[in-house]
């Protein structure tokens, strides 16, 4: 049974699976958790088992009034993320099987004296500037578009330009802006939306592997995640600076000449 089959058969175990069946949940998750570690690469998969152990199947508060539909829906979304999550991990498969194999030199997304990294945000100044001091300590490049000159061209002319010559993307995902779903009765924290616009363009163009998204909730409230990009990482941006490990890591695994030493 090849890889594909066999993460879509565990697909279809989520789909199965039934409501407040808690027992065939740890069991699924067990699973999923032993057959990603046998499948992915050690530079990935422990992102891929904390998405795992952070997806939600039931209400993180709740009281004797609390509608079972409400429960329900949780669950519900909780199986969505898993399958999210399996999708992503099938379409590398589908797509690895299908293109041809590129070696880091031979790649066109990646170049080692290529040090540009774009920085994707939103309002937060100080997460902003924060990261592109992080990158200028390792010796690369921080692309911040505003910063960048016109040329005489529009915005859209100006970010096309500017995101051709990047090898990595960081998509800074700050609470910017509140809403909801017109069936929602709660506003809840989310990202401007042109950074959810360019966290798909990067996505698409660099690969996950050359993207790194750093999420900062507001005051408690977990910002909203885009539905469609269901199973992507997400990391932190903790006021302890442990992203800044996790960040090294990847640009290290993106091909990046990192020193560990300036991560501490």
């Amino acid at each position: 049974m090849d890889k594909v089959e066999v993460l879509s058969n565990l697909k279809e175990r989520v789909k199965a699976l039934e409501y407040n069946d808690d027992a065939s949940l740890r069991n699924l998750k067990l699973q999923m958790r032993t057959t990603l570690k046998k499948i992915l690469d050690n530079s990935e998969v422990g992102e891929y088992l904390m998405s795992i152990e952070r997806t939600k199947f039931y209400l993180s508060v709740y009281t004797n009034g609390t509608p079972e539909s409400k429960k329900i829906q949780q669950w519900e979304n909780g199986k969505k993320e898993l399958i999210g999550l399996l999708d992503v991990i099938l379409h590398s498969f589908i797509l690895e099987g299908a293109l041809p194999q590129e070696t880091e030199t031979t790649s066109p997304s990646f170049n080692q004296q290529n040090t540009n990294v774009f920085i994707v945000h939103g309002h937060d100044d100080a997460m902003k500037l924060t990261v592109k001091d992080y990158l200028v300590k390792l010796g690369l490049n921080p692309i911040i578009l505003h910063e960048q000159l016109d040329e005489g061209d529009t915005i859209i002319e100006k970010f096309e330009r500017e995101a051709k010559n990047v090898s990595y993307a960081i998509i800074l995902l700050s609470p910017d802006d509140v809403g909801k779903a017109i069936s929602a009765e709660v506003y809840l924290p989310r990202a401007r939306q042109n950074v959810i616009l360019e966290l798909g363009f990067f996505t698409g163009k660099l690969g996950r592997k050359r993207t790194f998204n750093l999420l900062k909730n507001s005051q408690g409230e977990e910002l909203e995640q885009p539905n469609d990009f269901s199973g992507v990482v997400y990391h932190q941006f903790d006021p302890a600076g442990g992203w800044k490990l996790k960040l090294g890591q990847s640009l290290k695994a993106a091909g990046f000449d990192i020193d560990f030493n300036l991560l501490l």
